[in-house]
């Protein structure tokens, strides 16, 4: 009677293991958690370098993100990214979105003076106009040496060097709470009078860069051997040029070099 019983139950088990198995479907990831993700995986190919990979996930991530200052957040990422990258355009895009949804004036103010920064000089005329008039709002105080460094980035761009460098010397001078902004203003004016071989004046920058710049400045070390191993090539070009001075007022004659010290 047990045999016929264990029968039966083969003969019902084998009849439904026949049948076909239903498999499940997993569950589709939740629409709310998908910003999320793109914002993880954009951090990971961040910080692995990969900035390409870190655009598409934050172009995903901005796609899925329905608040304005998260918007605003992940379009000012994009910019200075696209920035990096060397792609002003769509660096010029994504700023102006941030500048639309951030409800944050200092983002505001970073969106532009980063704008104007990456527009390599497109419609610079245009930004010229704006950071000016951003110079007049008391608002912008304290960041005014931000809004003349961005201001001699365009005439640099435009290939107005003069200008340029007028403007990071007004840089320079309104710099008063932000040795970040100080540091980075001497730091161009050094390196375009390095370019050019006037090593006097790359030398006296590099120095004043070394002293103002904070802890964690990029390249700070780098910096100040700079500025420390150009200070014997100054010394040196500086005896140079006094002995050939004085050598020259040596050869006149003594009524000319007394007309030359009158």
């Amino acid at each position: 009677e047990s045999k016929e019983k264990k029968k039966k139950i083969r003969k019902k088990r084998s009849k439904y293991s026949k049948k076909k198995k239903k498999v499940a479907k997993p569950d589709e990831f939740p629409d709310k958690l998908k910003d999320d993700l793109e914002m993880t995986r954009a951090e990971l190919a961040f910080q692995k370098g990969d900035y390409p990979k870190t655009i598409t996930y934050l172009e995903k991530a901005l796609e899925f993100t329905k608040g304005k200052p998260q918007k605003a957040r992940i379009a000012f990422i994009l910019g200075q990214l696209y920035t990096k990258t060397g792609n002003s355009e769509s660096a010029v895009k994504n700023f102006t979105t941030a500048l639309r949804k951030s409800p944050d004036y200092e983002m505001e103010f970073y969106a532009r003076i980063n704008r104007a920064m990456a527009a390599n000089g497109a419609g610079s005329e245009k930004l010229t106009k704006e950071l000016k008039k951003m110079l007049k709002d008391e608002k912008n105080a304290e960041y005014k040496d931000q809004i003349y460094f961005a201001l001699a980035n365009i005439e640099l761009n435009n290939g107005n060097k003069d200008q340029c460098i007028r403007y990071l010397h007004k840089s320079v001078a309104v710099s008063l709470k932000n040795p970040r902004q100080k540091g980075k203003s001497y730091l161009q004016l050094a390196d375009m009078h390095f370019t050019d071989k006037d090593y006097l004046k790359a030398q006296k920058y590099y120095d004043s860069c070394a002293q103002a710049i904070p802890e964690g400045f990029p390249n700070g070390e780098e910096i100040k051997n700079k500025a420390e191993k150009l200070e014997d090539l100054v010394f040196n070009l500086e005896t140079i040029s006094l002995q050939d001075s004085l050598q020259r007022i040596a050869q006149l004659s003594p009524s000319e070099q007394e007309k030359f010290a009158k």
